[in-house]
């Protein structure tokens, strides 16, 4: 079945991750505290129509614990429902979790980490 057709026929929350698993054909992944994860890529997936914001800050909520516990995170980030998908590299919330994770330093921009200063 098509990815539109099985997201209308959703139901729950778990239909909406497995119509996604079935259409990007995802293997090697795990239904965990992260809805989907993979190696490459996690995912924040709600039945209902969310904010991508909200589906983002919860995404990150876990990206935060596991840079904590000192687990592998991906290098993209995803959200999906029903209704959209929305991918992020994980690169900028990175770099904005490592800021954040270390008050003692000054603040830096993400071109002034990645070395795109103008000089």
């Amino acid at each position: 079945m098509p990815l539109l057709e099985d997201l209308k026929a959703a139901k729950t929350e778990e239909d909406v991750k497995d119509a996604y698993i079935r259409a990007l054909g995802i293997r090697n992944y795990s239904k965990n505290l992260v809805d989907i994860q993979t190696k490459e890529i996690w995912f924040e997936a709600k039945e209902a129509q969310t904010s991508p914001v909200a589906m983002f800050a919860q995404l990150l909520v876990y990206v935060r614990l596991a840079h904590r516990n000192g687990e592998h995170l991906p290098p993209f980030l995803a959200v999906i429902d029903r209704e959209k998908a929305a991918p992020e590299t994980n690169k900028t919330q990175m770099l904005s979790l490592k800021n954040a994770l270390s008050p003692a330093r000054p603040q830096r921009t993400c071109e002034e980490q990645n070395g795109t200063i103008a000089q």
